[in-house]
């Protein structure tokens, strides 16, 4: 799923200005490889029973939401939150697309009018790789 969004982001990027999708809060690489200018978080307890149930029932709910790490949730919306504007800012393909899993993908988005903005480069398909989502200013 991954590699699938790390895609979908890369190609919306350039045609659709306003995207997003979600990501777990307790996992730093997938919450990251999801980022975009709408960004949803989502449990991984609360996504694997939507998975199985069209429906769930509000006790189920009340249960699940007694588990949700809100420390973890709290400092993902602040990435978010540091990045956030970034993705309003001219899309930058740094790589050619490719869903290939043994190449990296990474694009730049960039707002001219403030000097600042956003480069993200991604495996493909590891996890061991340093991920570092930092604004910058030209």
């Amino acid at each position: 799923m991954t590699v699938g969004n790390q895609g979908a982001t890369y190609g919306f990027s350039s045609w659709i200005p306003y995207h997003g999708n979600e990501g777990f809060i307790e996992d730093d690489f997938d919450r990251r490889t999801h980022l975009g200018p709408a960004h949803g978080l989502v449990p991984h307890e609360i996504w694997n029973a939507l998975m199985m149930d069209v429906v769930i029932p509000q006790e189920k709910i009340d249960e699940l939401s007694t588990r949700i790490d809100w420390a973890a949730f709290r400092r993902a919306v602040a990435e978010w939150r540091l990045v956030a504007d970034d993705f309003f800012g001219d899309f930058y393909p740094l790589t050619e697309y490719s869903l290939d899993g043994d190449k990296w993908i990474a694009w730049q988005f960039f707002r001219p009018e403030t000097g600042k903005g956003l480069t993200v480069t991604l495996p493909q398909q590891t996890q061991s790789a340093l991920i570092i989502l930092r604004p910058h200013k030209k």
